[in-house]
């Protein structure tokens, strides 16, 4: 800094003589004389910033005025982030505070270059402005993003760049140099990507992108102060593989099943998982984030644990149905991630209503906004399920990744004993103890905060009553329309027609006044073969059974349902069978005994169909018996009177 570029106290803003705004400093490292000296400046400094007469200031600091002047613009100087100035740092002798080059760079001397690339920069903003480009583009030209960039490379185009675009010669600076500057190019490099989020995802990836904001000690503002007031949820597939037994007239055989979709409910303040589903699908769906959220009202109980070597700890268990006096956790809030079964009407408008809570979703690939499930999940992957002897292993590039279908015939690891694992496993979760709970398991921190604070206890979310728009979780509301008939010889009871089928009761069949006229219908989606109707003005009407037979035998869902009319429609099983959720149990399994025959260690899909329909509807399949199988022909699609399009009358 030369002597023209000083400021003092008469030139300088009147906002940089507070010094108590200066970033403070620690000399207790420095050696005796370097902090007797720190101490003797810093004392001058504030004496000159005070009443601006630097010879008494100079005589403080035991220094001429010239050296106090200089050190005075060191600490005036601004800071690195540009707000505010360097402070107390420019009194510690021998602290660079950053150089800047005046001399040239031109010549061919190989010493004295220091400062060279960023006078180099600052003299041609051109040059500086491409390279920045460049290091965006990983060294691409044009649209072409280089997926591996690398310095040297970056370098090579930007030279090429400089000779033919920027108009410089071969004895300028970097270029007369042995290397042409890769060294001062890789430094530039290093700093920029760390400022620049389009060089920084380019550079070290969408990880290093996205966990920028990680780690910087900034906290967001938490939204869970006590139990119940936020809820996260969160959905994952299992690390391990399951078998189903399917019976065959030769004997059972065993049929390697997709991995399980898990989908928990775990209280933020309390570590304590409410509630989970399961599902075998390829994907999840609505119906399985509805069932988890279930766990919220409805009491939990143990299943009959046949898997060898697993038992339930003392107090596991689903809070709702372990913890007396608990009857429902209605939760303030339930906050989710964007994936898209949290986006379907069930959850969005159904869940929202029937629980009494607020939703809320984090960023798109922001999964430390979700922290506290997404920890608990991997707690169950580490301590649980990849533990199994059929686990896949924690990626698909893990060197001890097992055999996993393998494994999972050869162990009989079938989808009940996987069933009673995730159970166990997450009941004793909510038993053991756990470190943010000051060594509490969850369901003991939420005993305690029933109990409160010397007998009196929080203030509980109450239920929301049930009303003709707001039935129970788990149900669908649907308007239809009552049909029937009162001519003559075409006399037709009153009915409502669901999904293919018709639903009708005694009480219905008086009702003669409802004829045309619309209804609501309440439709447990898990068991679709009963239905509650109620009139538009809200009273009840009943009941109403399924009128086909073939149906209303076997539990069935209403997303099983349409799957096994469209494998009506296409010949797959017969429409005169007496249980038509039986016969498709049926056809499943005899896919999956030929798909064990010819492929025995691979994952067959219609055992996976065939595992989630028994999981769903408890039925059993006895596939001992031989079968004769009629042949069947593909039905015609029903016709849809009310979609078909306007006559063209110009082509008629």
């Amino acid at each position: 800094m030369s002597k023209p570029d000083w400021y003092t106290f008469k030139t300088m803003p009147p906002a940089w003589r507070n010094h108590e705004l200066w970033p403070a400093v620690d000399v207790s490292a420095l050696e005796q004389d370097k902090q007797a000296r720190f101490s003797r400046l810093s004392r001058g400094v504030k004496s000159y910033l005070s009443d601006g007469k630097l010879g008494a200031a100079a005589g403080d600091a035991g220094s001429s005025t010239s050296v106090l002047l200089h050190v005075v613009n060191r600490c005036i100087r601004p800071g690195p982030d540009q707000i505010g100035r360097l402070g107390w740092v420019g009194c510690i002798g021998g602290v660079r505070l950053g150089y800047k080059r005046t001399k040239e760079t031109d010549g061919t001397k190989p010493t004295g270059k220091a400062g060279s690339f960023g006078k180099f920069l600052s003299d041609h903003p051109d040059a500086h402005a491409h390279l920045d480009e460049l290091i965006r583009k990983g060294g691409g030209k044009g649209r072409v993003i280089v997926p591996n960039p690398k310095a040297r490379v970056v370098a090579r185009v930007f030279s090429e760049w400089c000779k033919s675009q920027g108009g410089m010669s071969q004895n300028q600076y970097p270029f007369n140099l042995e290397l042409g500057g890769i060294r001062s190019i890789e430094r530039y490099i290093k700093q920029f990507i760390q400022m620049d989020p389009r060089a920084s995802l380019v550079w070290l990836g969408k990880d290093y992108a996205h966990h920028r904001p990680l780690g910087s000690g900034v906290k967001a503002f938490s939204l869970a102060n006590v139990p119940g007031d936020v809820v996260a949820m969160d959905s994952c597939q299992r690390d391990c593989i399951g078998a189903l037994k399917v019976l065959t007239p030769n004997g059972p055989q065993i049929v390697a099943v997709r991995r399980i979709w898990l989908h928990i409910c775990v209280d933020e303040a309390s570590r304590c998982i409410l509630g989970y589903s399961v599902c075998i699908n390829a994907q999840i769906t609505a119906s399985t984030v509805t069932d988890a959220l279930k766990c919220l009202v409805n009491p939990w109980a143990p299943r009959k644990l046949e898997f060898s070597g697993v038992k339930y700890l003392p107090n596991a268990g689903l809070p709702v149905g372990t913890i007396q006096g608990l009857t429902g956790f209605r939760p303030a809030a339930i906050k989710c991630d964007n994936a898209m079964q949290h986006y379907a009407r069930a959850y969005l408008e159904d869940a929202r209503r029937r629980l009494g809570c607020a939703l809320t979703w984090g960023p798109i690939g922001k999964w430390w906004h979700n922290a506290i499930v997404e920890r608990v999940i991997n707690m169950l992957q580490l301590h649980g399920f990849q533990m199994l002897p059929s686990s896949t292993g924690s990626s698909p590039t893990d060197p001890l990744k097992p055999d996993s279908v393998g494994q999972a015939i050869n162990n009989c690891i079938t989808e009940d004993d996987l069933l009673d694992f995730i159970d166990s496993l997450i009941a004793n979760h909510n038993a053991s103890p756990k470190t943010p709970n000051g060594g509490d398991s969850p369901n003991i921190l939420l005993k305690n905060s029933l109990e409160g604070y010397r007998g009196v206890g929080p203030l509980l979310r109450p239920a929301v009553p049930s009303t003709l728009h707001s039935p129970p979780l788990g149900t669908s509301v649907i308007t239809k329309k009552v049909g029937g008939s009162l001519k003559k010889g075409r006399v037709r009871n009153p009915y409502v027609e669901l999904d293919e089928l018709r639903y009708s009761s005694p009480d219905l069949i008086k009702r003669w006044e409802l004829l045309g006229r619309n209804v609501i219908v309440h439709d447990n989606e898990s068991d679709i073969r009963t239905i509650r109707i109620f009139e538009e003005g809200g009273a009840e009407i009943g009941l109403l059974n399924c009128l086909d037979s073939r149906w209303a035998k076997t539990k069935c869902t209403r997303r099983l349902r349409k799957t096994i009319c469209a494998a009506i429609r296409k010949g797959k099983i017969s429409p005169s069978a007496a249980d038509l959720v039986v016969e498709y149990g049926h056809y499943l399994n005899d896919r999956a005994v030929q798909h064990a025959l010819k492929t025995p260690k691979k994952i067959s899909d219609d055992a996976t169909k065939l595992a989630e329909l028994v999981r769903q509807t408890g039925v059993v399949i006895d596939g001992q018996a031989p079968r004769k199988r009629e042949q069947l022909t593909q039905l015609p699609p029903r016709p849809d009177m009310g979609n078909r399009a306007p006559l063209d009358w110009n082509k008629l």
